[in-house]
């Protein structure tokens, strides 16, 4: 649960960023399809970058994963039990995790509930009441009382009280929504909405570009003056939006009157998509980790308090070679002397649960970063991942008695290669 809020806390700072800059760019432009394009894009997008598998050295000087933030919801364990209480976090930091993750699900329930009511009531609202064709798939509901026509799905609702010019133009507005698809938009957000709040200020922006849309539309394809048609909007005093996933006639009518007497935003206003490029850019930097990747047939080393040690297949090479020539993938890399096996013979016979930690309840993964030089010898380990100065210092001590190992070896000649080992103790 908590790497699933911290995935949503980076699709909203990535959302937020691209949302900046259309508000600064192209909000208010008469650049209606590209408008309508550019936020669904961007939800799309920024909902993929915090899953692209980037990684960084330690140089970079922000990562939300190195935030305490992040470190708080990876801690929490799948139970919803605390694993460990170290120096780093405090029970005071848990709690407010799990407070964060209570109200988050609460959010989601009560959006999920209320838009679920508002479909189920749409269906009922339509569910035997006549209807006539508009074209092979359009229906056509009249009603009987005074409200605003809107959309839903393929269906229009009009009022029986319409006639006229009002009526030829509301159906128009509305059958050019369903023909530009708009109710796949809505359907589209609604669903991120439930998953991420952020997604709320697109669907609130989308709603009215829409109407942008559809009213140029209609007064493209028909013969209808923008004046008239601008009048019947200022008539427009009652109906306000009834269903969360419908289009409404009668929706930010003074906005669109307004944007009808825009002139015509020219296309160079394009060219402030270069900044989109540096926002990707920045995105992608918070959202690198900074662990690494998994090197074949290592394993992570798992302490217990009786001193027994197990293999869980996780132990990692940083991903990114440094400035002074440390080496993280080579053609032939370094080896403990007899392999896998005998390190973690040497861990056992060598590593002690520290007793202070055990009498504590002090546990946790301890992540260790070494280089195994040319000689083949163990140079620079430090903690990369602190969990207790205790632990921390037992796993640096072990690591920094193991032997020399086989250098790596990158096209023949001995090369320096940086390994980054989690130490997990566990008291189970």
């Amino acid at each position: 649960m908590g790497r699933f809020v911290l995935y949503i806390l980076e699709w909203s700072l990535a959302l937020l960023m691209l949302l900046l800059i259309w508000k600064i760019a192209f909000a208010g432009t008469t650049l209606h399809r590209f408008n309508r394009i550019y936020l669904l894009g961007a939800t799309v997008a920024s909902a993929l970058l915090p899953l692209l598998n980037l990684y960084i050295g330690q140089t970079v000087p922000f990562s939300i994963e190195q935030t305490q933030f992040a470190y708080m919801l990876n801690e929490i364990s799948v139970n919803g039990s605390i694993s460990k209480i170290g120096a780093n976090v405090s029970i005071q930091d848990y709690i407010w995790a799990c407070i964060l993750i209570a109200i988050y699900a609460t959010y989601v329930f009560t959006l999920f509930v209320g838009w679920t009511r508002s479909f189920v009531r749409t269906r009922q609202f339509l569910k035997g009441r006549p209807y006539h064709k508009v074209g092979q798939s359009v229906r056509l509901y009249q009603a009987p009382g005074e409200f605003g026509p809107f959309s839903w799905m393929n269906c229009i609702v009009i009022s029986s009280a319409e006639n006229g010019f009002a009526r030829r133009v509301s159906l128009r507005h509305e059958l050019a929504h369903i023909r530009l698809g708009h109710y796949a938009d809505l359907v589209f957000l609604l669903a991120c909405t439930i998953v991420n709040p952020v997604c709320w200020l697109v669907l609130k922006e989308i709603k009215v570009i829409h109407e942008y849309e559809a009213d140029a539309e209609v007064i493209s394809r028909n013969d209808i003056s923008d004046k008239d048609y601008q009048r019947l909007l200022i008539m427009r005093t009652v109906g306000a939006e009834a269903y969360a996933m419908a289009s409404s006639f009668n929706l930010n009518i003074k906005q669109r009157i307004i944007m009808m007497k825009k002139e015509k935003t020219l296309k160079r206003r394009l060219l402030w998509l270069v900044l989109v490029i540096p926002a990707m850019g920045v995105s992608l930097t918070a959202f690198a980790k900074e662990e690494g990747i998994m090197a074949q047939g290592a394993d992570e080393i798992t302490v217990s308090k009786n001193d027994s040690v197990t293999r869980q297949n996780t132990v990692w090479v940083e991903s990114v070679t440094p400035p002074d020539e440390v080496f993280t993938v080579v053609e032939d890399m370094p080896e403990f002397p007899g392999g896998m096996s005998e390190l973690m013979k040497f861990i056992a016979d060598n590593i002690a649960y520290p007793e202070e930690a055990e009498k504590q309840n002090i546990t946790g993964r301890v992540v260790i970063q070494f280089v195994v030089d040319k000689d083949g010898s163990i140079i620079e380990p430090k903690v990369v991942k602190s969990v207790d100065p205790l632990l921390d210092a037992e796993a640096l001590r072990v690591i920094s008695k193991m032997p020399s190992w086989t250098p790596g070896k990158q096209r023949g000649e001995s090369v320096r290669v940086r390994f980054t080992i989690p130490i997990n103790f566990n008291l189970e």
